[in-house]
């Protein structure tokens, strides 16, 4: 078992490097999309219905960071029992690290919704201005 053990931390010390990557890559991106994602309107429209079903990649993150320091914790909680080859107890059963789940601010998720949202509403009403001063006017867009 211990064998088992250190192989697999040694796996998790060589993936960390490239999973940091990974969430740096996904926050860069995240950051493109929010600076020139006006310029599509199924991009606003992905993006804003991401962030009300709260699968955004921020808070994807937010989750994926979240669960890397409960393993962590979780690991430092077993590391001794496998170390000194002790069976699990009752009392340790009871005593296991619990994880909860802490929403990222509302306040920031919230500004992001309403932001597209509006840049969308906004995008549609000039939109409706140009079909009708074009229809007024005898022309079509």
């Amino acid at each position: 078992m211990w064998a088992f053990f250190l192989a697999k931390q040694r796996v998790d010390e060589q993936i960390e490097p490239l999973l940091k990557n990974f969430d740096r890559q996904l926050l860069r991106q995240q950051d493109l999309v929010d600076k020139i994602g006006f310029l599509s309107p199924a991009i606003l429209v992905n993006e804003g219905l991401n962030g009300v079903a709260g699968t955004d990649s921020r808070r994807f993150l937010a989750f994926k960071n979240q669960t890397e320091e409960f393993h962590n914790v979780w690991r430092k909680y077993f590391v001794p029992l496998i170390a000194n080859d002790r069976a699990t107890t009752v009392g340790d059963v009871e005593s296991l690290p619990r994880w909860k789940w802490r929403e990222i601010s509302a306040d920031e998720n919230n500004h992001r919704i309403w932001s597209k949202i509006g840049l969308m509403l906004v995008l549609l009403a000039g939109l409706a201005w140009a079909t009708v001063f074009g229809v007024s006017r005898g022309s079509i867009i």
